[in-house]
């Protein structure tokens, strides 16, 4: 027996052990999508053959066994994805030198990326998306060189995009969004084949690369300080909005505290002038007494005449 695949079914309990004789030329075993529980411990230890290992979307726990590609080293596909696995990623990746496809996405994986996964030369499809792993990206994922898929998303990444990525000429799929990487977007991101990108969500800075802005304004949402196409028509309009707001700013400023002092000075100057002269104060209430009344007999005579039209 050469392959197993007992994916999509309702398959419960533990898993059982392949230790035992009848399983050695195994090279494909298929349970995911099932409810599997338990941890993995080492129960694949006897598949020296085994080429594909499929587990995802169970309901497994525990840690990923630290001797996993030291057992199995033909494994060429791994998927252990959307599970309940925790603690770090194993730093033992020296035997998964033929390992091509590696999903552990959408567990609780804590701790950094081990920089022995730069080891696994043929590797084609990276995904440790929906985790919370942490820390910075480790330069060695640059050694990937036949790398053609990449999901780091929804981690808690911080620091830089490596200037490394620049040489991954082989990628098609980055996906980065959703954690809290910063500074600038390296200026030959996606100079090889890269048709699909994410960087949304995250503290990204500066230009956007002329080779990345034939993707749409969701690759880098959620960046508020990315400029340039497609998030913004250049990045020269952004430094002259500003400074334009700024000096908007300035000139109300100024203008609110003319018109404070203006009306301090005004009338105090009055007002308090009337209050210590005399002679001033009672020039200055004849005068509006005055006009009082020539206002009020103006009036006057213009209602009566009016009046007397109406009558006629």
């Amino acid at each position: 027996m050469k392959s197993v695949d007992f994916s999509v079914n309702s398959i419960s309990g533990k898993l059982p052990s392949f230790n035992k004789g009848g399983f050695t030329n195994l090279e494909s075993l298929h349970l995911s999508y099932n409810l599997l529980n338990g941890s993995i411990g080492a129960r694949f230890d006897g598949l020296v053959a085994l080429k594909s290992l499929k587990l995802g979307s169970n309901q497994l726990t525990g840690s990923i066994p630290s001797n996993l590609f030291g057992n199995l080293k033909g494994l060429q596909q791994l998927d252990l994805s959307d599970n309940y696995f925790q603690g770090r990623i194993p730093e033992h990746f020296v035997n998964c030198n033929n390992l091509t496809y590696l999903d552990l996405s959408y567990n609780k994986l804590t701790g950094t990326i081990p920089s022995e996964l730069g080891l696994c030369q043929e590797l084609l499809s990276l995904n440790l998306a929906g985790n919370r792993l942490s820390g910075e990206l480790p330069t060695e994922l640059g050694n990937l060189k036949q790398l053609q898929g990449l999901r780091l998303d929804y981690n808690n990444f911080v620091g830089l995009i490596p200037s490394i990525f620049e040489d991954m000429l082989q990628l098609t799929y980055l996906n980065l969004s959703g954690n809290k990487l910063s500074g600038n977007i390296p200026s030959r991101l996606g100079s090889g084949y890269l048709s699909s990108l994410d960087l949304s969500y995250n503290n990204l800075s500066g230009s956007i690369p002329p080779m990345l802005q034939k993707f749409t304004y969701e690759a880098f949402a959620g960046n508020l300080d990315l400029c340039g196409q497609p998030v913004t028509a250049s990045c020269d309009i952004v430094k002259g909005g500003d400074d334009e707001d700024e000096g908007k700013g300035n000139f109300y400023i100024g203008l609110y505290v003319s018109i404070g002092l203006g009306f301090y000075f005004g009338f105090w100057g009055v007002c308090g002038t009337l209050a210590l002269k005399h002679t001033w104060r009672y020039a200055f209430f004849s005068f509006i007494y005055s006009v009082y009344n020539r206002m009020y007999v103006t009036i006057a005579i213009y209602v009566a005449r009016f009046q007397r039209k109406c009558l006629t």
